[in-house]
């Protein structure tokens, strides 16, 4: 979702404008009571309807914030609610905890054309995660190295060492190293595609495509398939061992 909405301020649709927290809860460190008596008039009532709107819990005391709102009206809104309890912090009255970070966005454009947009987001999208795909496995070639490490790290940062051989990397030292498989892995063309994916195809609607039966089978979560709570349909994850470009080239070969 950052990513997303870094993509649509770089299309100049949206703009970030603040962060609020969602959630305040606190530990008392005096009674309620005495902490309004330090008040006077309708700042003391003000103080009293932020309390008569907290609920304890163990520990931790919750801040209904919309009760607070609700209950005393126009005089009341949220910044000033929330500065009344950082200043309860400051004066060491309470210990003040937010949570739940939510960024606010202007919107800048309303007349943008969304497939354009969508399409063009879509393309971005999967272009990083190749590369980050890509990533991995050129850290596993390097770790797998058939030549001198050093030099190899050398050149990729543009430096180019004299000699072949370092002489204390682990490849000069004790040869190639190869990352074993620990598990023996049943070849995918002995399952069935239409067992495996059948439940799934007819659940997730809209959402289905090549792309997300992959992530399902390699139990792999994103925003729609979280939605459709496929954690909870047979054969979810039956891949998650397997390497997912290996999993996604066999339900390319087979889909539709």
């Amino acid at each position: 979702l950052k990513t997303l909405l870094v993509y649509l301020e770089t299309e100049g649709i949206i703009r970030p404008k603040y962060t609020r927290f969602e959630e305040y809860a606190f530990k008392c460190r005096m009674r309620p009571a005495d902490i309004a008596d330090k008040f006077t008039g309708e700042r003391k009532d003000f103080v009293k309807e932020i309390f008569n709107n907290c609920h304890t819990k163990k520990i931790w005391t919750y801040v209904d914030i919309q009760g607070i709102l609700d209950g005393y009206g126009r005089a009341a809104d949220r910044q000033r609610i929330v500065a009344a309890l950082e200043y309860f912090s400051e004066k060491e009255w309470i210990e003040l905890q937010s949570k739940q970070a939510i960024e606010v966005y202007e919107i800048l454009a309303h007349d943008f054309n969304l497939d354009v947009v969508g399409r063009k987001i879509c393309r971005l999208f999967e272009a990083k995660e190749n590369h980050e795909i890509q990533r991995i496995h050129n850290l596993v070639d390097f770790f797998e190295s058939t030549s001198c490490i050093s030099k190899r790290l050398a050149r990729y940062f543009g430096e180019d060492l004299k000699n072949d051989r370092c002489g204390h990397c682990s490849f000069c030292k004790t040869g190639q190293a190869v990352i074993q498989q620990t598990t023996e892995l049943q070849p995918l063309s002995t399952f069935s595609f239409k067992e495996l994916t059948g439940e799934f195809i007819k659940t997730a609607g809209d959402h289905c495509s090549a792309l997300n039966v992959a992530k399902f089978l390699c139990g792999i979560s994103s925003p729609a398939l979280t939605k459709l709570k496929v954690k909870n349909l047979a054969h979810h994850g039956i891949f998650e061992r397997y390497p997912f470009l290996e999993v996604k080239s066999w339900v390319n070969s087979r889909w539709r």
